[in-house]
């Protein structure tokens, strides 16, 4: 429609200047009318072009964080997380006495590394080393032989099953600018445990990860979970795998963060002749140190 009337324009002005003959006229007026149309026309606010500029600058933002020189980014810059937490709960088996264990926890986030160390430029992902340490504190109950061996499944029915686990795990946050803001984390290590009361240790590899998800700036949601495969053929005297995991709020001042939530554990061992199992559930309270 447009270059319609412009044709029909342009026509009027043709004939108009042949009648008068003012052709220089016809032509100048032709040219204003073509060259304001052209600068309007590019001034002109429209949505559609206003989305695909949007859209553009989006991909120039990629583009330029991708391929800037890593030594205009943020340098390698730390960051610690200190974590003490409560565990109370039962065991879900029968005949097994109240759980009340203490987790401690140590996170070293080695921030824009990557970026400082190989001049490769990339978009929030951090590597990290991790350790946990996880001890009951309840009394176990104890045999009438208490100097004989044990398996797990006569440990169970002595209220023995109290393990206790230690874990050190390399860790990659693949979502996330900081400790303190909504991120995801992986881990990938080892860990080490003893069963109280049978005097049998055990060892294998854990993988696991941890999600935190701001609801607003002072409150929000977090979880975390591991899975262990112990080393080496079952025995009847250990675990041969087992699953752990925590759920729950939070409440953030400054550099403080107090949690409280849910957790569920579960181990699987012995053997086909012995076998036992182990779960136990409850709640956990902590706090937590961001530096």
């Amino acid at each position: 429609m447009k270059v319609l009337l412009l044709r029909l324009c342009v026509l009027f002005l043709a004939v108009a200047g042949e009648e008068t003959g003012l052709a220089g006229t016809q032509t100048q007026v032709v040219t204003y009318i073509v060259k304001t149309q052209d600068e309007r026309e590019n001034l002109r606010f429209t949505l559609t072009e206003w989305l695909k500029i949007k859209e553009r600058m989006k991909m120039m933002d990629v583009w330029l964080a991708m391929t800037s020189s890593p030594k205009d980014a943020e340098g390698f810059s730390p960051e610690l997380s200190l974590r003490w937490s409560l565990l109370q709960g039962a065991a879900t088996s029968a005949g097994l006495p109240a759980y009340t264990a203490e987790q401690r926890q140590a996170d070293l986030v080695l921030a824009n590394i990557v970026n400082k160390t190989f001049g490769v430029r990339t978009l929030n992902i951090d590597l990290g080393v991790e350790g946990q340490d996880r001890r009951p504190t309840g009394h176990a109950l104890q045999p009438a032989a208490s100097g004989d061996e044990l398996t797990l499944a006569e440990a169970s029915n002595f209220g023995l099953l109290t393990p206790s686990t230690q874990l050190g795990a390399m860790t990659l946050r693949i979502f996330g600018k900081n400790v303190q803001d909504s991120s995801l984390v992986l881990r990938y290590g080892q860990f080490s445990g003893n069963e109280r009361g049978l005097g049998q240790g055990f060892k294998g590899k854990v993988v696991g990860g941890s999600m935190v998800l701001y609801l607003f700036n002072w409150f929000g949601l977090e979880g975390q979970g591991n899975a262990y495969q112990v080393d080496g053929p079952a025995t009847t005297t250990t675990w041969q795998k087992g699953v752990f995991g925590e759920y729950g709020a939070f409440v953030e001042i400054s550099l403080l963060r107090f949690t409280g939530g849910m957790f569920q554990e579960r181990w699987i061992g012995g053997s086909e002749d012995a076998p036992a199992s182990l779960g136990r559930r409850g709640y956990v309270s902590g706090v937590s140190l961001h530096l």
